[in-house]
């Protein structure tokens, strides 16, 4: 699913997707930086929040040496790199459910 930090306010939008972008908003509102990765139709920021394409993961893990990842229903890449010191799988099911695929990551670096 594509969407960006314009999405939850133009559109009905998914919980887990609309918590990511209220939650990285609410982190650069308290001075962090915030990379939100997903499926986004091209690269933008929107209210302090950058989006960007789940591909750019990697790379950009390696440059901006974020502090925190958060891997939102997909644990997969968070399982074969370290990415982060601290990484988080955020999956917003219960226990008992089957894993689902890639809504969207979060880097987020202090200051």
């Amino acid at each position: 699913m594509s969407f960006d930090g314009n999405t939850p306010r133009e559109r009905g939008l998914g919980g887990p997707e609309s918590a990511i972008v209220y939650l990285a908003e609410a982190l650069v509102g308290r001075g962090h930086r915030c990379v939100v990765f997903n499926n986004c139709a091209q690269p933008t920021y929107v209210n302090g929040v950058e989006y960007v394409r789940w591909e750019e993961l990697p790379p950009r893990a390696v440059m901006d040496r974020p502090d925190v990842a958060v891997g939102v229903r997909y644990w997969q890449l968070l399982g074969r790199a370290r990415i982060a010191p601290l990484q988080i799988f955020w999956t917003g099911d219960a226990y008992d459910q089957p894993l689902l695929p890639l809504r969207g990551n979060l880097l987020h670096r202090r200051g």
